[in-house]
């Protein structure tokens, strides 16, 4: 039930008439001000995270995001659980705001059992992270942990790539190798694929998937023209 949207509560950060909001499913006045609270901010901080037509940079997209970073950001101490950190570090990754972000994914990992989604939560972001500011190893880690959490095609590859900058290119080919499995359709893991095997100077393997990822290319070209 805390992840379920309630009117907003009597703060500065009241939605305007002009922005929609969010209508409670069930009679939640039972709860808490503290509970009532966090789980607005966590409805909107989903309502800012979800996939929707609205640009990031949408006016309402940047409402719920304000508005979940204010709610969540005030919870007393009691209140501010691994599902808050969590939805934390996944507003402020995606608001491009990378210290916040790692801030809030360490502190869910530093608790003593957070819940398997909130270690996803945290784990992504400082996976991308640490491999977007060259830390391979490091990023590794994270990632080998993730797949061991869910199963994810992007996971296994970001996988491969970390471990082929750091210089393991036999892991890398494994990890990308299970990315193709989980989605065969992915010319970007073909490539990726394709380049460490030419590196290892094997040229069957980089000519079949060079093969794939033409077959793929003609695929993907034919259903944009049938759509």
């Amino acid at each position: 039930h805390h992840e379920i949207g309630i009117h907003p509560l009597k703060t500065s950060a009241d939605v305007s008439s002009e922005v929609e909001r969010l209508v409670p499913l069930f009679d939640l006045a039972m709860l808490s001000e503290g509970d009532r609270q966090r789980s607005l901010g966590l409805a909107w901080q989903q309502a800012f995270t979800r996939p929707g037509p609205e640009p990031a940079d949408s006016r309402e997209r940047r409402h719920a995001a304000e508005t979940a970073q204010e709610l969540l950001s005030g919870l007393p101490p009691e209140f501010a659980d691994d599902a808050v950190a969590a939805a934390l570090a996944q507003l402020h990754f995606a608001r491009g705001e990378t210290v916040q972000a790692a801030e809030a994914a360490r502190r869910v990992l530093r608790l003593e059992s957070p819940s398997t989604d909130a270690k996803i939560a945290a784990l992504f972001p400082l996976g991308v992270i640490a491999f977007s500011e060259r830390r391979f190893d490091e990023a590794a880690e994270y990632f080998s942990e993730l797949t061991g959490l869910r199963r994810s095609a992007g996971d296994w590859y970001f996988l491969g790539l970390s471990e082929f900058n750091s210089g393991q290119a036999a892991l890398a080919i494994q990890a990308l190798e299970t990315s193709r499995q989980l989605d065969p359709a992915s010319i970007e893991t073909c490539e990726a694929l394709a380049t460490i095997y030419r590196s290892q100077d094997d040229r069957d393997a980089q000519e079949r998937l060079r093969d794939e990822i033409a077959r793929l290319k003609r695929w993907q070209s034919g259903r944009g023209i049938a759509n």
